[in-house]
């Protein structure tokens, strides 16, 4: 399961939206902070979205801990978007996994700081 939360965020990281369907159910959930998103369609919108905000953006994993169907990560990105301004923040992610592919994922910021305004992120989320 780790490979899977690992796909997970190389193929965000990549724009990947073929591999995206490949990992996660057609009935996905993403909810990132105060922001939801509701089947794969929607997830897709908005992976398409953060990339053109963030053409460059990563994730450094701290920790990944498994307990049956269940997967937690704790995780930084770090987002270099349009003139070059740079952020990165703390988050920690609870994957709900069924048949080989991620269900459901909830993403929460817990500290540090993004350079972007807040214009920015509604953008990112509501695309």
């Amino acid at each position: 399961m780790e490979r899977l939360i690992r796909s997970f965020h190389e193929v965000l990281t990549k724009g990947n939206i073929e591999a995206l369907r490949s990992i996660l159910t057609d009935d996905a959930i993403l909810d990132f902070g105060p922001f939801r998103f509701e089947n794969l369609s929607e997830i897709e919108k908005w992976a398409i979205g953060l990339r053109k905000i963030f053409p460059h953006f990563g994730f450094r994993e701290s920790s990944i801990g498994i307990i049956g169907d269940e997967v937690t990560s704790e995780f930084t990105l770090r987002v270099i978007g349009p003139n070059a301004v740079r952020g990165r923040l703390q988050c920690l992610a609870k994957y709900s996994v069924k048949n080989g592919r991620i269900r459901r994922v909830s993403v929460k910021p817990s500290k540090g700081f993004l350079e972007i305004t807040f214009g920015d992120i509604m953008r990112m989320m509501l695309i």
